[in-house]
């Protein structure tokens, strides 16, 4: 009994040993896995080699950086650069192009006539434009490496009609003036298809640090996080409005409201090996490799508040005042993508959109229908077949008249 006793305590050691091996090597793998990888490689003579490379920091597109945009309450307030406002950013809307009429029902075959430009949205929380101190007037940078202000009034701003705190503003930039970048909202995140999209993913946030913004120009940082909770339930706001929101760990501070907020997800692709040391032909192994940190970005929402914590005041013996102070948790409320969505598509919105596009059209017709008068009014200059009619009716008279005179 006590051999049988004994061997089974040492095959459970036995186990337990070969499953703590396994779990490190498998932690081994995945810090490795984290801090770099193995790239597959061919020599100039054709025989294959491994090299080691770390995986760097992630670089977020520089280029995002222009879809942000700084709010102030006044021209004067925007030129002096007044730590107070709130930050937005611009995003784009696409109409469709008009088709050339066609007998065939492939869309592949169809061929465009007109193109329209994107319809530009300035966009920002409702708190900022409406609130104690309006925010409407816009600052945003210029291709000359300056600033520009619009002016824009609180009227210009059209809220969201459920009562969201997002407002939106359509503008018509002229060409080659400004330095914007406008998010697509092909990016936006859809309630209905999130695309792998969950709680843990990494996020980063496009806004205006108003302690250290840009005097000579508008210089926003990043701020980066984690989705900590999807929007299962809605969150009450400072106005008691019920909001559907994310909260995302990312530090948000005063200055980041109506900021834009993006998630990203590494790109993972299977990596290939040779099936023998001296093969040519290569298979793919369930061993992925990440080929992008950053990956392809989408809109999550636009920033509108952080959720504070309030916390009791002590007195020197550590007893409670009955005062309370805000402290900060670091959950930034953001507002979903398809609320904006949601927002530009109104009915009011599209029409003003139909309406711009019809303007467009017509003022291209007008253009082209110029052209072809110009054309049609300017005579060929030369020598046409008339006049050389004309020129040879003149000379047989002229040479008829010469031989009647001999």
């Amino acid at each position: 009994m006590f051999h049988v006793c004994n061997e089974i305590i040492s095959r459970a050691y036995l186990l337990t040993v070969r499953r703590n091996r396994s779990d490190e090597n498998n932690t081994i793998a995945h810090e490795s896995h984290r801090h770099g990888e193995w790239v597959v490689r061919k020599s100039a003579r054709g025989f294959t080699y491994r090299v080691w490379r770390r995986v760097r920091v992630p670089t977020i597109p520089q280029h995002y950086l222009d879809c942000s945009i700084y709010l102030y309450e006044s021209k004067a307030s925007a030129e002096e650069g007044e730590n107070f406002g709130g930050s937005g950013c611009l995003v784009s809307v696409e109409s469709n192009p008009v088709w050339e009429p066609s007998e065939s029902n492939d869309p592949r075959r169809r061929k465009a006539s007109l193109f329209f430009p994107p319809h530009i949205y300035a966009v920002t929380n409702k708190h900022i434009v409406e609130g104690d101190f309006p925010c409407p007037v816009v600052r945003l940078n210029t291709i000359d490496g300056s600033w520009d202000v619009l002016e824009l009034e609180v009227d210009d701003w059209i809220p969201h009609p459920g009562g969201d705190d997002l407002v939106v503003a359509p503008i018509e930039l002229p060409e080659g003036k400004h330095r914007y970048f406008p998010i697509h909202t092909e990016t936006h995140l859809h309630r209905h298809n999130l695309g792998g999209v969950g709680a843990g993913d990494d996020t980063f946030m496009i806004g205006r640090f108003v302690s250290h913004e840009g005097a000579q120009r508008n210089t926003p940082s990043l701020r980066f996080g984690n989705i900590a909770m999807l929007p299962f339930e809605e969150i009450r706001l400072v106005d008691g409005h019920m909001q559907e929101a994310f909260l995302v760990e990312t530090r948000s501070l005063s200055g980041y409201s109506g900021s834009p907020v993006f998630v990203y997800q590494a790109i993972e692709e299977k990596m290939r090996v040779p099936l023998g040391r001296n093969s040519i032909q290569y298979v793919e192994t369930q061993t992925r490799s990440i080929t992008s940190l950053v990956g392809y970005c989408k809109l999550l929402g636009i920033d509108c508040g952080h959720v504070l914590h309030y916390e009791d005041v002590l007195d020197a013996s550590l007893k409670a005042t009955g005062w309370k102070v805000q402290s900060n948790t670091g959950m930034a409320i953001v507002i979903p993508a398809w609320r904006l969505y949601d927002l530009l598509h109104t009915e009011a919105l599209t029409m003003q959109r139909k309406q711009k596009d019809k303007e467009y059209e017509e003022k291209a017709k007008a253009e082209k229908q110029e052209s072809r008068v110009a054309s049609d009014i300017k005579k060929p200059e030369g020598f046409s077949a008339d006049d050389y009619q004309e020129a040879l009716k003149r000379a047989s008279r002229k040479i008829e008249s010469e031989k009647e005179g001999e």
